[in-house]
């Protein structure tokens, strides 16, 4: 045995066992850093919703617009199993 530390047989939850459900790659979410304008993030800070969905939302509704048309069920999808 060493005193090393670090991952130790059987011990931990088993690989690839999430307890939430799954979701296809191209609509997981991912963090991403955003500079924006003071008075926009104090506005964002003001609201109740997330920040994250309300520019998730603005983003979604401006590609609609441009015809992106495959992104209009992505939401439902991604919430799948979720209560």
């Amino acid at each position: 045995m060493n005193n090393r530390g670090g991952a130790r047989p059987g011990a931990g939850r088993p690989k690839g066992s999430g307890t939430g459900p799954r979701v296809l790659k191209h609509l997981r979410r991912e963090q991403i850093g955003v500079r924006l304008p003071a008075f926009m993030v104090e506005w964002l800070r003001d609201q109740p919703e997330p920040a994250g969905r309300i520019i998730e939302e603005a983003i979604r509704n401006y590609l609609w617009a441009d015809g992106w048309t495959e992104l209009k069920n992505a939401s439902k999808i991604s919430r799948i199993g979720k209560k």
